[in-house]
This record gives structure tokens, sequence and C-alpha cells, in this order.
């Protein structure tokens, strides 16, 4: 079981360093504001970070690396 936990995240590195992300901003923001705004931040945070390493896989990516990954 735990090598399918890590199998997935070896796949999908993007999304779950965003997760991670989102997790430590939510974190990080304890005592600062309320749970349902620190938990709107970390999500808006997490989403951001996601967007921005796709956008950049697909400007960085060439015709052969999209083969490759399909």
């Amino acid at each position: 079981m735990r090598d399918g936990i890590f199998r997935h995240v070896r796949a999908r590195p993007r999304l779950f360093g965003a997760i991670a992300i989102g997790i430590a901003v939510f974190l990080a923001l304890y005592g600062e504001r309320e749970t349902t705004s620190r938990f709107l931040i970390a999500w808006n945070v997490g989403a951001t970070v996601f967007i921005v390493l796709a956008v950049r896989l697909m400007l960085r990516s060439r015709d052969e690396d999209i083969t490759q990954h399909a």
C-alpha cells in the first residue's frame, strides 16, 4: 500500500507540492486569523502555486516531452 501512495506522489509532483505548500500556509497562519480565513488563504495559495507550476510545465514542454508524458 505504501508503494501505491508514493507512486501517486511521484506521478504528480506539482499537485502534491501545491498541497504541501497550502498546508504549510494554513499552519503558518495559526493564531493570525479565523479558521475559515486561513483555509481560504491556504486554498488560494495552493491553487495559485499549482497553476503556476502547470503553466511553467506547458511553456517548457516540447512535442517529444508531451508524447512521453502521455
